[in-house]
């Protein structure tokens, strides 16, 4: 079982040994990952979750009072490859990104606050295994990197940047260029426009996790900065 413990100020333990349960799921959890919400200071861990013939990536998001966010046992992300597959994540602009190398593809999958998902798996590549995903913030978007089994020993290190929109690649510095497209025009202004009126991340221009006219006034700002 994982658990989860907090060492406060004064260097007592917030909770009794040996800790709260992250999962109350009687399946073998093992090879966390952690990252730290900064609005909220929650925890969200991801995690093996299973046993050698059948294993998943699980994800649980624990409050500082070690309430656990999303659901008794957990979030299940996807099925990942025992033994060979592998997994990172990370917390950034107020999404949960895994990236997943299993089966010989790379995914992103991504989550919201809520641990719902944010958009659809996307494939970032293909790998063989192990692959040893790795991810990390870049700019707005997130750089997922991983190995290539070449000949020999002569393998190979890969990379691939998924942009704010979700979509692979894509101008770093251009962040009014919602269709990729490298101009600026009215396809723009009405994908921000419908991604603000459902709520997708990509129209939070401010990181915050919400939806107002600060997101509206910081598009307009980059849309009228134009793309270098």
């Amino acid at each position: 079982d994982l658990y989860m413990q907090r060492i406060l100020s004064d260097g007592t333990l917030a909770f009794e040994m040996p800790g709260v349960r992250v999962s109350m799921s009687d399946e073998r959890q093992f090879d966390v990952d952690l990252e730290r919400d900064p609005s909220t200071g929650e925890l969200l861990a991801t995690w093996r979750h299973g046993l050698f013939d059948e294993q998943w990536v699980y994800a649980q998001r624990m409050s500082l009072q070690g309430d656990r966010l999303w659901g008794e046992e957990g979030m299940a992300i996807a099925e990942i490859t025992p033994t060979y597959g592998s997994f990172d994540s990370i917390w950034h602009r107020g999404q949960l990104k895994t990236a997943i190398g299993s089966g010989g593809l790379i995914r992103l999958h991504t989550h919201d606050q809520s641990g719902s998902p944010s958009t659809d798996p996307l494939l970032v590549g293909f790998a063989q295994e192990p692959c040893f995903a790795q991810i990390a913030p870049s700019g707005e978007g997130a750089a997922i990197a991983w190995q290539l089994d070449g000949p020999t020993l002569d393998d190979q290190l890969v990379a691939q940047r998924v942009n704010r929109f979700g979509q692979l690649g894509g101008p770093v510095n251009c962040l009014a260029d919602i269709t990729s497209d490298q101009s600026l025009d009215f396809f723009d202004v009405s994908a921000f426009l419908s991604a603000f009126t459902s709520g997708n991340p990509a129209s939070d221009y401010t990181g915050d996790g919400s939806f107002d006219f600060f997101d509206i006034s910081a598009f307009l700002n980059a849309f009228n900065a134009g793309c270098p």
